[in-house]
Order: structure tokens, then C-alpha cells, then sequence
């Protein structure tokens, strides 16, 4: 299928910013283990550790290495899909028009859990929403920010993919695939 130029360098870009999505997420789980190989260094040593390292990684490392890179994993085509459900149908039709619905569902369920993490958002930057760790309070809102960006950024990667489904003659769960090469 021939995209046009506009939409590979629109993709293209887009691409970027999910690799840096992926690279914070990347860099999240290095300091995530960094972080809790020092606390747990220091409570053998000392008998006790100022790290919090259980309360910073459930607050701050776990949410930082899923949410960023969500739309990578969705891009590559890592995240469970029923496509082979799809491919079992004989009629291209029936598996273009299923492929279609499912893309579109998805966009709904993606853009309802970014509305809703947005709305949440705002919630915590307005209540001050903050977790106790050792007797001081850490703010979430900074890291709550990720998540509503993560599932827009999903919603842009499947608006891509529906494009691509709906100009082409095949069912398909990436917009780029795997042969194709692509510049990051």
C-alpha cells in the first residue's frame, strides 16, 4: 500500500516522540534498579535506609516506565490484539471491516482513559496530591501528567493506524511494518 508523504513524515515525526517516550521509560527502570540496589545496600549496612525506595518506585519509577512508552509498545505492534482472530476470516471484507471496528474501539476506550487521567490530573494539581514516605510529602502531579499523555499519545498512534486501514486493502495492527524501514 502506498501512503502519502504528508502521512509517512506526519508518522515519522510522530515516531520520534514515542522514542523519547521509550527512552524515558528506558532511563526510568535503569534508576528504578539503581535506586533499589542502593537502599537495599544501605539497610545492610546501616540496619535502616533514608532511600523510601518501595514508596519512590510505587509513586514515581513504576507509573515513569509504563505510561511514556505506551504508544512505542502499541506502535510495534507489542501489545495483545486478537488479529489472528481477524486473519481467520476468508473474506477480506469481513477482516478489513472487523479490523476497522476494533481500531475505532480502541480509540474510544484510549480517549476516555486520557479524559478521565486529564480530569484526574487537574485534580491532583489542585488538591496538592502528595504521598508520605519517611514523614515528607512527594507530589504526585508531575508524575500523573504521564498518564494521560501516554494514552493520548496512544490515541494519535491508532488515528494513524486507522487511516492506514481504511486506505488499504489489508487488515493491519501497525503503520509501519516490520520490513518497511524507518528512520528514528
Amino acid at each position: 500500500m502506498i501512503l502519502s508523504q504528508r502521512y509517512l513524515s506526519a508518522y515519522k515525526v510522530f515516531q520520534k516522540i514515542k522514542w523519547l517516550g521509550m527512552l524515558l521509560s528506558g532511563i526510568t527502570i535503569f534508576f528504578m534498579m539503581f535506586y533499589t540496589s542502593a537502599d537495599v545496600l544501605i539497610r545492610n549496612i546501616n540496619g535502616t535506609s533514608p532511600l523510601h525506595a518501595y514508596e519512590i518506585s510505587q509513586y514515581y519509577f513504576m507509573p515513569l516506565a509504563v505510561f511514556p512508552a505506551l504508544a512505542y509498545t502499541f506502535g510495534e505492534g507489542m501489545m495483545p490484539r486478537i488479529e489472528f482472530v481477524i486473519t481467520k476470516a476468508k473474506s477480506l471484507v469481513i477482516q478489513r471491516i472487523a479490523a476497522i471496528s476494533l481500531i475505532v474501539i480502541e480509540i474510544v476506550l484510549m480517549l476516555l482513559l486520557a479524559v478521565f487521567g486529564w480530569q484526574y490530573l487537574m485534580h491532583a494539581f489542585g488538591s496538592g496530591m502528595a504521598f508520605t514516605a519517611g514523614g515528607t510529602n512527594y507530589p504526585l502531579s508531575l508524575v500523573i501528567l504521564f498518564v494521560p499523555l501516554g494514552f493520548f499519545l496512544v490515541v494519535i498512534e491508532m488515528i494513524f493506524l486507522l487511516v492506514k486501514n481504511i486506505k488499504g486493502k489489508q487488515p493491519s495492527f501497525v503503520v509501519i511494518e516490520k520490513h518497511e524501514v524507518t528512520d528514528v
